[in-house]
């Protein structure tokens, strides 16, 4: 089956155990012809699209608020920002990429945009950057 591997990853493809992965059988006979195993490659692919989603961000979402506000101190403590503790945190958003934005207001009044990508690392920036670009904090993006 050539060219179906690169449907899915191959750490995730072989974790799965995913018909894709394998070209052959353990005898080395191919089990399936390409169309049909092409398919089943879809298939998984479109089943499995919970597995890509933004972990970080699902992180975020299924905690409580104390719980958030602790994560959200790492991550700025993590980037080198002052912060000991967070009062105030908000969804601002997510981009076409999945990427999510989260504001947190420090108790010392310090205001930061933390984008979380599906796939790379976080990003901090102070909201009054962000405002010199016309992008306010503790707003929520427009569709």
């Amino acid at each position: 089956m050539i060219g179906a591997r690169w449907l899915l990853p191959s750490s995730f493809a072989r974790e799965e155990g995913m018909i894709c992965y394998r070209r052959t059988d353990r005898n080395g006979v191919r089990n399936m012809n390409v169309v049909k195993t092409v398919w089943i490659c879809l298939l998984s692919l479109a089943l499995s699209a919970p597995a890509f989603a933004n972990e970080g961000h699902q992180l975020l979402l299924s905690q409580t608020k104390a719980e958030r506000a602790t994560t959200l101190v790492g991550i700025l403590q993590t980037s080198g920002k002052t912060c000991a503790e967070v009062s105030r945190s908000f969804l601002q958003g997510t981009d076409e990429h999945q990427a999510a934005y989260w504001n947190a207001e420090c108790s010392g009044g310090e205001t930061y945009v933390i984008q979380i990508p599906a796939s790379s690392r976080t990003r901090v920036l102070e909201c009054k950057i962000m405002a010199m670009i016309g992008v306010k904090c503790f707003t929520r993006f427009e569709n």
